[in-house]
């Protein structure tokens, strides 16, 4: 596995600056140590054309990196990756915030209205992970601007031979609804625990003078 350092190197060569990152900050690494790391690497590494500003975003679980990201980091969008959208709804007034929603969970009864709420706000809604070419249809029709898998060879695919229709031959199953209903009833029972340990609220690290104002720019749409 390439380290950050390597990454970065081989993505300053000339012909690739329309390549971008999302990295996913876990939640278990030491948020200062690692906003620190990841600040003190993209330093060494001179970009190409474009700024890294405009090439890295920063995929974040929680609150607690909003002030590290400005600290650190102040020119970089966080990409909020989640799987609770009561909680990824405090974000929206937050500025230089994207989402990175897992996949079902968009797809089940909680993620009903969240694109467009996310589209009012101006930002990015990307889904992961998804691997099943039929939820890569679904993704494609929702217009999420992003899709985060482990087959891009297929998902391109799948893109390129888009024509924009509402309907197809590979339609997301029984299954995968029932998944997807499962999985939002587990958030709704045992989302609060969650956001007790782990995903402190927003207000407590977004003073109340700049919350929902700043840069909402979106670099990353050609």
């Amino acid at each position: 596995m390439p380290r950050l350092s390597d990454l970065l190197q081989y993505l300053a060569s000339p012909g690739l600056e329309d390549i971008w990152l999302l990295l996913d900050i876990k939640i278990d690494n030491d948020a200062e140590t690692i906003m620190r790391r990841i600040a003190e690497t993209i330093e060494t590494v001179a970009p190409s054309r474009k700024p890294w500003s405009e090439r890295i975003l920063l995929g974040c679980w929680s609150a607690k990196y909003l002030p590290l990201a400005r600290k650190y980091l102040p020119d970089y969008h966080i990409a909020l990756i989640c799987i609770d959208l009561s909680y990824a709804r405090q974000f929206l007034s937050v500025p230089n915030v994207f989402f990175n929603v897992n996949q079902k969970i968009l797809m089940g009864p909680l993620g009903r209205n969240f694109l467009e709420e996310a589209r009012a706000a101006n930002r990015l809604v990307f889904v992961w992970t998804v691997n099943k070419t039929s939820l890569m249809r679904w993704s494609i029709r929702k217009g999420v601007d992003g899709v985060i898998t482990d087959d891009p060879a297929v998902f391109k695919a799948i893109r390129d031979n888009w024509d924009g229709g509402g309907t197809d031959s590979d339609p997301v199953t029984m299954s995968d609804r029932l998944e997807s209903l499962l999985l939002s009833a587990v958030v709704l029972l045992f989302g609060w625990l969650l956001k007790l340990k782990y995903f402190p609220p927003v207000k407590k690290f977004v003073p109340r003078e700049t919350n929902g104002k700043g840069n909402n720019s979106i670099f990353m749409k050609s």
